[in-house]
């Protein structure tokens, strides 16, 4: 082997000890695509575009207030996650959007907020039913609403896929979760986009 060759090798061998390694995250990498931009109104009725929250790492996630299991403990672990994150929580916006636009009235969200103590952590968001269907698309939600059955009550129950996406500060999406995901799993992928 010429001693070009052999220096050629032990190079790349060096560049790649020292090149950058891939975050390891817990949930699916999704690669780093473009998160499709959205414009709804939050629980105060202020405008919110996810272009709004560039700069912060975004949680999003797809809620409906009367939902009996999943939704709330949703938002019981993003409660103790930004408790235990202490002051890198202002660098990261909860963010869920509505599976029931018409079902999620103001005082229905505001309930939920405070029911699991997120009334100034997530930001609620709801609109036409229009808008918050295109949101639903653009990020592959199953959004579907059971038929009645007898002797069962189907009023405001919604069937729906199961999906947290972490967006990075640059606004591009990088990860995705499942609602099953423990505190300390979303802490490790949230500290791997913070820092």
């Amino acid at each position: 082997m010429s001693r070009f060759l052999q220096f050629l090798i032990m190079g790349g061998v060096l560049l790649a000890a020292c090149a950058s390694p891939t975050p390891q995250f817990t949930g699916t990498d999704l690669g780093g695509t473009p998160a499709p931009d959205f414009h709804l109104t939050d629980q105060t009725g202020a405008s919110v575009s996810l272009a709004s929250l560039q700069g912060k790492v975004v949680v999003l996630t797809f809620f409906f207030t009367h939902c009996p299991d999943a939704c709330p403990r949703t938002a019981e672990i993003f409660r103790q996650v930004a408790d235990q994150l202490g002051a890198d929580a202002d660098r990261v916006a909860f963010v869920a959007v509505s599976l029931d636009p018409e079902g999620d009235t103001p005082q229905a969200i505001q309930d939920f907020l405070t029911a699991h103590r997120v009334t100034d952590r997530l930001l609620y968001l709801n609109g036409p039913r229009a808008d918050v269907e295109a949101v639903w698309k653009s990020y592959a939600m199953f959004v579907a609403t059971p038929l009645p059955m007898p002797g069962r009550d189907m009023e405001n129950q919604v069937n729906h896929s199961d999906r947290i996406i972490l967006i990075d500060a640059s606004g591009n999406q990088r990860v995705n979760l499942h609602t099953d995901v423990s505190v300390a799993d979303l802490i490790k992928d949230l500290q791997l986009l913070l820092h």
